[in-house]
Order: structure tokens, then C-alpha cells, then sequence
């Protein structure tokens, strides 16, 4: 195996991994309630509260890492070298970011409405994900001559690798859509800040002078 065999195959292991976190990080998320609920059975209360705090840092870890591979693959040289599902992988990247930050900015557990946009979007990124792997990057290839048909000749088309034009503008959107959270993350975040620091009359809703 060359060097070069060598880059692609752990490129392409590496993006693999992603697209299984990603997947494992929405079955941590909707499977909270279950787990809760399973861990209240436990009759000591250190191990309920240990097995808890394991449980949140396994989904937190699930999905900064998942993250983490799938900015590293927003790399228009590496998407030339690899097949990755477009634009499918890179959005689910996207959904991925904005449910985290979602969930940064939430106001815990007790917060429904921001539980529901994580859900939505982490569910919508292992559908992305699944989709871009399943029926994009591991289609049938030339070998299954049963399977030459239009259908999988486009999903096919959609690689990073068989497809430079459509990886470059993937890139472009959906680094843009990246910062632009990252934007508002800060934004919101400097917002709740003064919230915070402002007098108990402003924060909650009244002004002052009606006190």
C-alpha cells in the first residue's frame, strides 16, 4: 500500500466514523427518557447519579466529535480524494452544529422547545447521513450489472470525488451556514449575558418604574 492508499483509506475511515457518530449521537438524545427512567430502578443513589453523568458525557462526546470529523471533511482537497455522499454528509454536518449550539443555549433539561429543535435536527442529520452513506457513497457499483439503471448512476454522480463542481459549492454553503451559527451563537449568547446582568425588575419583563 502506498502513501497515498494509505491517506485515502484513513480520510475515508475517518468519515465513515463521523457518519456513525452522528447516528449513535440522535440514539443517545431520544434515548434519555429511557434511560432515566431505567436508572431510577438502581437503588443506590451515587451509582444513579454516576451512570447519569456517564450517559450525558458519552452524548456530549458523540457529538463534538461527530462534529469535529465532519467540519474536517469540509476540505475541497479531501473531498477529491475521497467519496463522500453530496450534499447529504456536509448538511448533516450543518444540522449537527445547530443542534449543539441549540442545546449550548438552552436552559437545561426543563427547556422542551429547544429539546424538540435538537431531536428535529439531530434526526434530520442520521437521515442525511444514512442517506449520503447508504445510497450515495456505498452504492452498487459497474460490478452489479443488474443495478445500471439511472437511479443509481445519479446517486453515484453525487460522490465528492466522481462530482468536483457540486463538492466546491458544498463547501462554499455550507461553510457559510457554519459561520453564520457560530454568529448568531455568540450573538444569543451575549444577549442572554446582559439578561442576566441586568436588575431583577428588567429581567423579569417589567421595567422599574411600574415597581
Amino acid at each position: 500500500m502506498s502513501g497515498k492508499d494509505l491517506e485515502v483509506w484513513t480520510l475515508q475511515t475517518v468519515c465513515d466514523t463521523g457518519i456513525l457518530l452522528s447516528v449513535t449521537t440522535f440514539v443517545l438524545h431520544v434515548g434519555c427518557g429511557y434511560f432515566a427512567r431505567t436508572v431510577r430502578q438502581l437503588q443506590a443513589k451515587m451509582a444513579e447519579e454516576m451512570w447519569w453523568v456517564t450517559y450525558l458525557m458519552a452524548l456530549v462526546v458523540s457529538l463534538f466529535v461527530a462534529v469535529l470529523l465532519g467540519f474536517m471533511m469540509l476540505n475541497p482537497d479531501i473531498m477529491a480524494d475521497i467519496k463522500i455522499g453530496l450534499p447529504f454528509v456536509p448538511l448533516a454536518t450543518v444540522l449537527m452544529t445547530w443542534a449543539g449550539l441549540v442545546k449550548l443555549t438552552s436552559r437545561g433539561g426543563g427547556d422542551h422547545a429547544a429539546q424538540n429543535w435538537a431531536t428535529m435536527l439531530l434526526a434530520l442529520a442520521a437521515v442525511f447521513n444514512t442517506i449520503g452513506f447508504t445510497l450515495v457513497m456505498e452504492a452498487p457499483g459497474h460490478e452489479y450489472a443488474h443495478f445500471k439503471t439511472a437511479f443509481w448512476q445519479t446517486m453515484r454522480s453525487l460522490r465528492s470525488n466522481a462530482n468536483p463542481e457540486l463538492a466546491i459549492w458544498t463547501v462554499y454553503i455550507c461553510f457559510a451556514a457554519m459561520v453564520a451559527l457560530v454568529i448568531v451563537f455568540v450573538l444569543r449568547v451575549r444577549r442572554q449575558r446582559t439578561v442576566e446582568e441586568s436588575p431583577l425588575p428588567y429581567r423579569r419583563g417589567t421595567p422599574p418604574t411600574e415597581r
